[in-house]
């Protein structure tokens, strides 16, 4: 007998319960086979990217090998060598494509089978598989060839590949929104290009777009925290479909991780414009670590940032966008050397507190109004010009600061600010008169100084909670009112504008410290200071006053008496000396 094949030879015998043999059966012989038969294959396609496999069993088989193979591959490629079963599954597999496969038993003695059948069968393309997939597909690529194990037969029929174009190359650029950004290399064979996309649990590829004729597309309206997969191919003139891409993926971030690296770009964009390197203080910032540790940066248990106080930091330059720091509420660069225009900030409605004073900002403030929520506005010590906007939708306002700048115009109305208790606006180059105050009833600071505002003193007289106020240097005319209700003021300046007439009793006053009504056009006796044990600034120099015997009473501070005996003050005309009411008749 030839060798590789062996005869085996075969007999039996029964045996009873006590374990006694019986006699021994004739002995038959059997020659064992050059090869296994072929089995049956049959390949069926399931999914958008999955090919089921099943075959016919094999007495005798140890194992079995199967391969495949598709266009444009160069050679059978193994698929699994030691399959013990009569089915296999072929995944990752490219929609469109048709698939061809092969398989041999291998028996028990390493002898190899005959070659089956080569079915074929092609993944579906747009129409949905018969079964949803279970994962997110796989991206293939050209398997190297195994070309030493090639079975011997070959498909009997081969897709024509000749003629179709070329696989595009396709890039993903994620974004920090809900859409990605696709592009893909050039063909000018290419008439047009066919996108599509899948991602679970849809049970077939959904096309994008079919007739592309860019090289570039984006996706928008996708869904945060999905993973999206994409494949394209050029289509020619006539219609024919070229090679499809490899698969590409891309994850859309969700909510929070889009909030958390559009924060962490807004803040490196700050560090580089302004000169974070030379920052006095900046750490942690530019590391991987999380941004509530960087210096100055405050988060909220969900993440978004809430304060950025990074005030006399030694920052220089301008301050780029910072709408993605929209969780705000306290924003506090103040005393650093920032320069340039003041950004649009109405994108950070959540602003409570905002600081940019002692820079040197220039141009026009920006419109705020969206800005709803502000208490605390301090733009003062700027270079910042134009005409004061409108602020009247910021009626929570507790404190405007905008002195020390160079404005043109007037004052804009401030009737709706209700809230306010600090009016800053010293030092600004305002013009006009002073708009009607009477609304700010909680106002206790007001400072409108070293302008050029003009008309008369302002009906202020209701606003009782007044402390301080400043009027200094300006061009207000006329007489001055009766003060006696504004009993909590501690400063009045007024000196320096063109008020005329007599000082009005002041006698109620008693928590004043500074009072400066010099260099006006004043006259008439000075009235009685003496209550006013509190004062210890006086400047009523540079008007046409007059001193009667009441002006200095007893307890008449120190430094008001010296005052008045500095300006040497005329006695005054004996009409000044009695009130008009007790005079004699003419």
């Amino acid at each position: 007998m030839a060798a590789g094949k062996p005869d085996h030879y075969y007999t039996v015998a029964a045996v009873d319960s006590a374990g006694v043999y019986g006699e021994w059966s004739n002995q038959v012989r059997i020659t064992a086979p050059d090869k296994l038969p072929a089995p049956l294959l049959v390949a069926t396609a399931s999914s958008a990217t999955t090919i089921e496999l099943s075959w016919s069993e094999m007495i005798g088989a140890a194992r079995f090998e199967l391969f495949s193979w598709w266009a444009n591959d160069p050679g059978w490629q193994l698929l699994d060598d030691s399959l013990d079963r009569a089915s296999y599954t072929h995944g990752g597999l490219t929609p469109g494509w048709t698939y061809y496969y092969a398989i041999r038993a291998i028996g028990s003695n390493g002898l190899e089978g005959e070659w089956s059948n080569t079915p074929h069968a092609t993944v579906p393309f747009v129409q949905a598989p018969t079964a949803s997939p279970t994962a997110s597909p796989t991206p293939t690529t050209t398997p190297t060839p195994a070309l030493s194990l090639a079975p011997t037969s070959t498909p009997t029929a081969t897709p024509t590949v000749t003629s179709r174009l070329p696989a595009p190359t396709l890039t993903i650029t994620e974004t920090l929104t809900t859409s990605f950004e696709l592009s893909w290399t050039y063909d000018a064979r290419a008439d047009r290009y066919e996108l599509l996309t899948w991602w679970a649990p849809l049970p077939a590829w959904q096309t994008v777009d079919s007739n592309l004729k860019e090289t570039s597309f984006v996706h928008l309206g996708l869904v945060p925290g999905r993973t999206y997969y994409y494949a394209i191919r050029a289509v020619d003139s006539q219609g024919v479909g070229g090679e499809w891409s490899a698969f590409l993926s891309a994850t859309v971030p969700t909510a929070t991780q889009m909030t958390e690296a559009a924060q962490r770009e807004a803040l490196v964009a700050l560090y580089h414009a302004t000169g974070g390197a030379n920052w006095t203080q900046s750490n942690n910032w530019l590391t991987s670590e999380p941004i509530s540790t960087w210096y100055g940066v405050t988060v909220d248990p969900n993440g978004r940032v809430t304060e950025l106080l990074l005030t006399g930091n030694n920052l220089r330059g301008s301050l780029p966008n910072l709408d993605a720091l929209d969780g705000l509420t306290i924003l506090s660069l103040g005393s650093n050397f920032l320069s340039g225009s003041i950004p649009e900030l109405n994108a950070l409605t959540g602003l409570s507190f905002l600081d940019l004073s002692f820079n040197q900002f220039t141009g026009s403030i920006p419109q705020l109004n969206a800005l709803t929520g502000l208490e605390w506005l301090s733009l003062n010590n700027n270079q910042v010009t134009g005409t004061l906007p409108d602020l009247s939708a910021l009626t929570r306002l507790t404190s405007l600061s905008l002195g020390s700048n160079d404005f043109s115009g007037s004052i804009p109305d401030l009737s709706s600010l209700t809230n306010l208790r600090e009016l800053y606006l010293t030092d600004s180059n305002l013009s006009g008169s002073i708009p009607d105050l009477r609304a700010l009833t909680e106002l206790t600071h007001l400072y409108l100084g070293d302008n050029r505002l003009s008309g008369s003193f302002p009906d202020i007289v209701s606003l009782n909670h007044l402390t301080w106020v400043d009027l200094s240097q300006n061009l207000l005319e006329g007489q001055l009112p009766d003060l006696s209700a504004l009993a909590n003021l501690t400063w009045l300046s007024l000196s320096r504008n063109q008020f005329s007439g007599q000082i009005p009793d002041l006698t109620a006053l008693t928590q004043l410290n500074v009072l400066q009504l010099g260099h006006n056009r004043l006259t008439g006796p000075v009235p009685n200071l003496s209550p006013l044990e509190s004062l210890i600034v006086l400047d009523l120099a540079g008007n046409e006053l007059c001193l009667t015997e009441g002006s200095v009473q007893p307890g008449t501070s120190t430094a008001v008496a010296n005052h008045l005996a500095d300006l040497n003050l005329p006695a005054c005309p004996t009409a000044f000396i009695s009130p008009p009411s007790l005079q004699a008749d003419p």
